[in-house]
């Protein structure tokens, strides 16, 4: 038992979790989209030059995607408020939207 293990007497909380595999497994699922078919094709093009397929391009773009996301909110958000990170005023921006 790992509660009696001395490597794991040094303090801590012990968490027992519910999670929802099914949402998470990975199992394929079927996603049917349509694209323009020069877009098909230049997907079909990179994927063929880097040895993969449509569907794994498509899952390591949005995973790219998703990371660059994160990654970026916060500087986005500043941004997007007219701050720089450290919350000193961006100049020239302001408040002022940055589309019109």
């Amino acid at each position: 038992m790992l509660a009696k293990d001395p490597e794991y007497q040094d303090g801590g909380v012990w968490l027992l979790v519910d999670i929802d595999v099914s949402r998470i497994g990975p199992a394929p699922q079927r996603v049917n989209i349509s694209l323009p078919r020069y877009l098909v094709a230049g997907i079909d093009d990179y994927a063929r030059a880097h040895g993969a397929t449509r569907p794994g391009f498509l899952a390591d773009y949005l995973v790219v995607v998703r990371k660059f996301h994160r990654y970026h909110r916060q500087s986005l958000t500043a941004i997007k408020d007219g701050f720089q990170l450290g919350g000193e005023p961006t100049p020239g921006l302001g408040r002022q939207p940055l589309l019109e």
